[in-house]
């Protein structure tokens, strides 16, 4: 019987987006892997998050239900330190020992920065990379690829080249100052902004973001 294939989709997910659920969604579709995990990390080392741990994760809770074989891994959210994806890895592969590949999955802004990582060598010898282009643009930059080739003893990488979203978290932050703004206009402009932020993020998250008052600054 083969390893079941798991893919790691990690982030802060401040807030997630729709791209995140395509990235997950298109894999799976296309039987590369038979389940993706979405880990938010508890204190990332690389930027501060604009929400609590746990509103995060709530929205994490929210965008996939109902979705089959997408699941939340916490193992960065428990833990009350920042996290490096290098030490995530090794207490993944402790974890799961037997009966699973990882694989880890991120765009190519990501990627384009992975050899600044904490000990990315070894995240590379560990878990096979899967890079996914942004609108359809891949822009990997050659100094990383050429190092990544560099070391002998890596899992391998897979390239997306077509993968169509274009979609940060950073951007839809963006977007909600402006809808906050003008939350109590009853105009088009409010109405196009809905419709914006519908066509970026799922609607129970988007509520959620509401009620709770998120991402008003």
């Amino acid at each position: 019987m083969r390893n079941k294939k798991i893919g790691i989709l990690g982030g802060t997910f401040d807030p997630i987006h729709s791209g995140h659920i395509a990235m997950a969604e298109y894999v799976l579709k296309k039987k590369m892997l038979d389940e993706v995990w979405l880990m938010p990390a508890g204190k990332p080392p690389w930027k501060k998050t604009k929400t609590k741990a746990e509103d995060r994760m709530k929205m994490i809770e929210l965008a996939i239900e109902g979705k089959d074989n997408i699941r939340i891994e916490d193992i960065e959210y428990r833990q009350n330190r920042i996290s490096y994806t290098s030490d995530t890895i090794y207490e993944l592969k402790k974890k799961y020992v037997d009966g699973y590949d990882l694989y880890f999955l991120m765009g190519v802004d990501s990627a384009n920065r992975m050899h600044l990582w904490e000990n990315w060598e070894y995240i590379a010898q560990k878990v096979h990379l899967i890079v996914f282009s942004r609108d359809g643009k891949l822009s990997l930059d050659n100094d990383f690829y050429s190092k990544y080739k560099s070391q002998s003893d890596t899992k391998g990488i897979t390239i997306v080249d077509n993968f169509q979203y274009d979609i940060s978290s950073t951007g839809l932050r963006g977007i909600f100052s402006k809808y906050y703004i003008n939350i109590n206009k009853a105009d088009i402009n409010n109405l196009d902004l809905v419709n914006d932020l519908l066509s970026l993020i799922p609607k129970e998250v988007l509520s959620y973001i509401e009620n709770k008052g998120l991402y008003k600054e």
